[in-house]
């Protein structure tokens, strides 16, 4: 039988792989957009959104502790956007709601899961920012399954 560190592992080097693609893909083409920045939930850490078209994107969240019981948090999840729930006519920006299905695995108690976001993110018009909240129902596979509510705010910087 196959051990939930090797399984983390795995994950882990999954998780590492896409990302390191998704930058390569991003240096050859200008049409892409990052944003990086701060999410504020449990855990709190830094928050990562790559644009594959306006509607479609990948967010990642990783966080982190180092020390005597040192650990890491990472989650990717794919988002869909629709911009049309949500048209405020006060905000010059873009308000779109999104929603998806993700991964998420925590060092520490070796846990592996399945997230399922729904959130709004604020894309300011006039400086390249963006504000988010999110809700995510989070139902972990590994060791033991469970499932769990959980909320995230954050900030990106766009470029």
């Amino acid at each position: 039988m196959v051990s939930s560190g090797k399984i983390v592992k795995c994950l882990t080097y999954l998780l590492l792989l896409v990302s390191f693609l998704l930058v390569n893909d991003a240096n050859s083409s200008g049409d892409k957009v990052w944003s990086v920045g701060i999410m504020i939930s449990d855990p709190s850490g830094v928050s990562v959104k790559y644009w594959l078209t306006e509607k479609i994107g990948f967010a990642s969240g990783i966080a982190w502790e180092i020390g005597e019981k040192s650990w890491f948090y990472v989650h990717l999840d794919y988002l869909k956007h629709n911009y049309k729930i949500l048209e405020p006519k006060e905000f010059s920006g873009k308000f779109p709601l999104y929603y998806g299905i993700g991964l998420c695995m925590k060092s520490r108690e070796n846990n592996i899961g399945v997230r399922i976001p729904v959130g709004v993110e604020y894309i300011f018009k006039e400086i390249p920012f963006t504000l988010f909240g999110e809700v995510v129902c989070v139902f972990i596979v590994s060791p033991k399954t469970s499932l769990y509510p959980t909320a995230a705010l954050g900030a990106r910087f766009v470029f």
